[in-house]
């Protein structure tokens, strides 16, 4: 993410309002295969990348290195289509989104709690559909890292979906709409009895607005300790 200077330095918990900001995902490769570690934004991550011909854009049907006699892999007009050894490229995919955003930057005791993030996460969601009225299925949070005074610190950006931003977040740049969207969610919570059901969280409460890889770490109980 390109990060435009900050206005406002920060140290427990903040909210900014980034008027254009561009975000970027990198897919560089599956999890499944083994990889090199890579620095991406500033974190280690193991990157296998993706295989290709640079001349047509195929993969390899064998392990790069190893003969293809048939060469039918390669499209008709391929340079390398009948040569014995292809210069594979190895690459990584990517989109970009610029739009418009808010920075919450979290406490760093966030990091230690294993359910905060995920949980403070669909609380941010559930509580601008208090605020809006309405789903907000045209925002979206993802986890990011800013430095602050030298040190690399963990923020959630609530970010618009829609290119260019459609101005719905232009009203959290005021500290008041962003306490309404907070209060909201947590008068939700405290209303939810799922806890008693023996359960993280429900359909009542957070889970509508968790991603399916981290319902197992979102909960209701999280969710209420970090919002006060």
């Amino acid at each position: 993410m390109r990060r435009p200077p900050a206005t406002v330095v920060v140290h427990g918990f903040g909210a900014e309002y980034v008027r254009q900001l561009e975000v970027r995902w990198v897919n560089v490769g599956r999890t499944v295969e083994q990889g090199a570690q890579r620095l991406l934004a500033g974190v280690e991550v193991r990157a296998p990348l993706f295989v290709t011909c640079p001349g047509c854009g195929v993969v390899p049907t064998a392990q790069p290195g190893v003969r293809d006699v048939q060469g039918a892999r390669h499209r008709a007009w391929c340079p390398h289509r009948t040569a014995i050894d292809v210069p594979w490229a190895e690459v990584a995919l990517g989109r970009t989104l610029r739009t418009q955003g808010v920075r919450i930057l979290l406490p760093p005791q966030f990091t230690l709690d294993h359910f905060a993030g995920p949980s403070f996460r669909a609380a941010l969601l559930l509580g601008l559909r208090e605020l809006l009225g309405g789903a907000p299925d045209h925002l979206d949070v993802l986890e990011v890292h800013l430095p602050v005074d030298g040190q690399d610190r963990t923020a959630l950006l609530l970010h618009d979906r829609v290119p260019g931003g459609t101005g719905y977040l232009a009203d959290l740049a005021r500290p008041s709409r962003v306490r309404e969207l907070l209060t909201g969610a947590l008068a939700v919570l405290r209303g939810c009895d799922c806890a008693d059901d023996g359960l993280l969280a429900c359909s009542r409460c957070l889970l509508p607005f968790t991603p399916p890889g981290l319902v197992e770490r979102t909960s209701l109980s999280a969710g209420c300790g970090h919002l006060q």
